[in-house]
């Protein structure tokens, strides 16, 4: 389920131009250029209602599934754990940055940066907001990945190992956020231009990304392979085995 909320964070803007550089942060990349209007002679294009089919199909998907499992841990084999509650609060962010995307495809998002110069504040303010919230919907859906292979984790080894992924993850999940906030003095500069304040610069922000790109490999990596050694010693045919590694290691998707 990672996969599927990280697409949500993807699908905001569609670019015709190079981003401004002059404010560190992706937002105004999305919706501020020195364009007139006109679009510099190119057409008016929204791809806002393809936005809202991919996020709403994915996300009236993922729900389905989240229900789907709570109704057989809840009625069936009556065994709720702390993975599901996590998974559930991912689910509310994740309907939440839906309901933002929203208004924030209204306010301009799909369309040429030129087009949407009086609304693009608005519609960056909402971008801003939904980075936040998928931040830590990635960060958790992670977390109750790692809590459901704890059910299944042989030795106290393999517990603490899992424990110290789910630990690294939220830190740098907060760390992540915390930059997001704080990447300038006046948190207004991220979504408003003629806010003018200190940011940290491009290459700060470009290291940083990729350094929580590079986690979040790691750990989905982590995350499909583990099952592979921790069952290896299960006592079923190898069918079974082979069909439980692939159930449980499913998490890199």
């Amino acid at each position: 389920m990672s996969g599927l909320v990280d697409l949500f964070s993807r699908l905001e803007y569609r670019f015709d131009d190079p981003p401004a550089i002059d404010i560190p942060s992706r937002l105004a990349a999305v919706m501020s250029d020195s364009a007139h209007p006109g679009g510099a002679g190119l057409p008016d294009e929204s791809q806002g209602a393809r936005i809202l089919a991919a996020t709403s199909i994915v996300t009236g998907f993922a729900l389905f599934t989240v229900l789907a499992r709570m109704y057989v841990r809840v009625f069936i084999i009556r065994n709720v754990g702390l993975d599901d509650y996590t998974m559930l609060l991912t689910m509310v962010l994740s309907l939440a940055g839906w309901a933002i995307i929203i208004p924030e495809v209204i306010y301009g998002a799909g369309r040429h940066s030129a087009y949407v110069q009086d609304t693009a504040v608005k519609a960056m303010h909402l971008n801003f907001a939904t980075q936040a919230i998928y931040m830590w919907a990635i960060g958790l859906v992670k977390v109750s990945i790692g809590l459901f292979l704890l059910r299944f984790a042989p030795r106290k080894g393999y517990k603490i190992f899992i424990w110290i992924v789910i630990v690294l993850m939220l830190l740098y999940t907060a760390i992540c956020f915390l930059t997001l906030i704080f990447q300038c003095k006046d948190i207004r500069t991220i979504w408003d231009q003629s806010v003018k304040s200190q940011c940290f610069s491009p290459t700060q922000l470009l290291v940083l990304s990729y350094t929580n790109t590079a986690l979040n490999i790691l750990t989905d990596l982590i995350f499909a392979t583990l099952p592979a050694f921790m069952l290896r010693h299960l006592q079923v045919n190898r069918r079974v085995k082979a069909s439980l590694v692939c159930i449980l290691g499913l998490g890199i998707l």
